[in-house]
């Protein structure tokens, strides 16, 4: 249902944005929708990313499968 380039691409972005939170401190924006399908943003620091979620700062989960886009 999504392409596959897409995933990728925004995969490459967390990682990207993870680089540049641990390195220099610096947020990303995060586009994400919750069970409900309502979509939010937030600017936030990217400190961790695994296969299924990444990781602000408080310990806050977002499980990449709900990110729509992560703008560096």
């Amino acid at each position: 249902d999504e392409d596959i380039s897409k995933k990728e691409d925004r995969w490459h972005n967390i990682q990207r944005g993870m680089m540049l939170g641990n390195t220099y401190k610096v947020g990303v924006k995060i586009i994400f929708k919750n069970a409900q399908n309502e979509v939010f943003e937030t600017e936030a620091t990217i400190w961790g990313a695994t296969e299924n979620n990444i990781m602000l700062k408080n310990n806050v989960l977002i499980p990449v499968r709900a990110i729509l886009e992560v703008i560096v």
